[in-house]
């Protein structure tokens, strides 16, 4: 019920990178980016697409919309490295935060990357933490279970009993 009344008050906004257009609006969890095309072709033949997320409410993409499947392919993967290289260091706080807060072991290593079927992950045996760039696009209060739900992780390496009391 609680995540209901939570979703109630802040609904969450899906997004699909594979079809940004201009004026999309993207919920980042530190405030909404209108998207915006320079409309001009980028420099580089290689890379069509340069995406900047350093003006704030802003997601700049140099270059043109794209007007096919495979362009809008190449566009998500463009925006998905600037999601992670923009909001990397500021989530590696936020778990170090966390566990220095918690004290539920030493963490290790970090890594910010796009996956489609997970939001986090821990190995238990090495100490590091993986976070999904899609997270970025959910509520603070979302990232941070996920947080504390990994670095549980780093005591429990299942979903035991002893896990779920810990979380």
């Amino acid at each position: 019920h609680w995540a209901e009344n939570a979703l109630r008050l802040k609904p969450l906004h899906p997004v699909n990178f594979r079809k940004l257009k201009t004026d999309d609006r993207l919920h980042f969890f530190d405030g909404v980016r209108i998207v915006k095309f320079s409309g001009l072709p980028t420099t580089s033949d290689s890379i069509p697409w340069k995406v900047d997320l350093k003006k704030e409410g802003v997601l700049q993409i140099e270059g043109q919309e794209p007007v096919c499947f495979e362009e809008h392919e190449l566009l998500s993967k463009a925006v998905r490295k600037a999601v992670k290289n923009h909001y990397r260091k500021t989530l590696e706080q936020r778990v170090r935060q966390w566990n220095n807060y918690l004290e539920l072991g030493a963490v290790k290593g970090f890594r910010l990357g796009y996956t489609t079927s997970r939001w986090g992950s821990c190995q238990h045996e090495t100490g590091k933490i993986a976070l999904s760039t899609r997270l970025t696009l959910c509520p603070l209060w979302v990232i941070d279970a996920v947080i504390v739900h990994e670095l549980c992780h780093l005591i429990h390496n299942s979903h035991s009993k002893e896990f779920w009391a810990l979380l």
